[in-house]
């Protein structure tokens, strides 16, 4: 199944040479990366919160402030307990990774 829409993947490819010469750096804003009926079912479908690992207080470098967060760690013990469209978006997403 497919998730983000490769026109708008085509186009910021085609935009990297104007991307790199921004000023005062690069950046971008991205509409529609992902399929707008798709980004709908993955938000109804959100885990649940106590799937998620507690990211807090950590120390970072330079006196930086945690940045505090819920984290869900994939493990493949926790494939039964996520919705379809999140175990599909998460193999779609372990396939497009080479290690």
């Amino acid at each position: 199944m497919r998730f983000l829409d490769r026109s708008t993947m085509n186009s910021l490819l085609e935009g990297a040479t104007s991307f790199q010469q921004k000023q005062p750096y690069p950046w971008v804003a991205i509409q529609n990366f992902v399929y707008p009926d798709r980004f709908a079912e993955l938000c109804r479908d959100l885990p649940d919160p106590s799937l998620f690992d507690a990211q807090m207080g950590y120390r970072r470098a330079h006196g930086q402030r945690s940045h505090d967060r819920l984290a869900l760690q994939y493990r493949p013990a926790l494939e039964p307990q996520l919705a379809p469209s999140w175990r599909e978006r998460i193999i779609w997403l372990l396939g497009s990774v080479s290690v």
